[in-house]
């Protein structure tokens, strides 16, 4: 039997909303040392440079928290996936269902009696973790792998029967 790997937590990159947070947070930062550093003439002007300077703060704060949120998220994920703790689904793709337009779908399906629900921007569920390169789609019947913990889905593998 081959086997296709859909996807690997641990061969993934970084989320490109990653980024988005990083550079939300060196404007925020930016921002508030620009305000800061002005040399502002009354105390209505004072106070606009404080108040920009908080606000600025404020954003890089908020950003630099959901960045190490997933950061740390993610790197647990890989971890928990290399230790070899975890649950191994295998069987028939059943009660599939699809949503969206069009791909990546959201997918809901039971794989060996086993419920499972993601999409492939949430597909690891592991913080950063970027989704799968390729824009894999799902069938009925088709014949899986899935590795996960919880609501953890580490690897997707597609079991195909070689043709000898």
């Amino acid at each position: 039997m081959a086997q296709k790997i859909l996807y690997d937590i641990s061969k993934v990159g970084i989320a490109s909303s990653v980024w988005l947070f990083a550079v939300w947070g060196m404007g925020g930062l930016t921002a508030s040392l620009v305000a800061l550093s002005s040399k502002p003439d009354g105390l209505g002007e004072r106070l606009k440079s404080y108040l920009g300077g908080a606000i600025g703060i404020f954003f890089f704060a908020f950003a630099m928290y959901f960045l190490t949120q997933g950061w740390n998220l993610r790197n647990d994920c890989k971890e928990e996936y290399a230790s070899g703790i975890f649950e191994t689904a295998q069987g028939q793709v059943v009660s599939l269902e699809k949503s969206g337009r069009t791909t990546p779908y959201r997918y809901s399906f039971s794989l060996g009696g086993k419920p499972f629900e993601f999409g492939s921007a949430t597909i690891g569920s592991c913080g950063v973790a970027a989704p799968p390169q390729a824009k894999f789609t799902l069938t009925e019947g088709q014949s899986l792998t899935i590795q996960f913990n919880e609501d953890r889905i580490f690897r997707v593998i597609e079991n195909r029967v070689s043709k000898d």
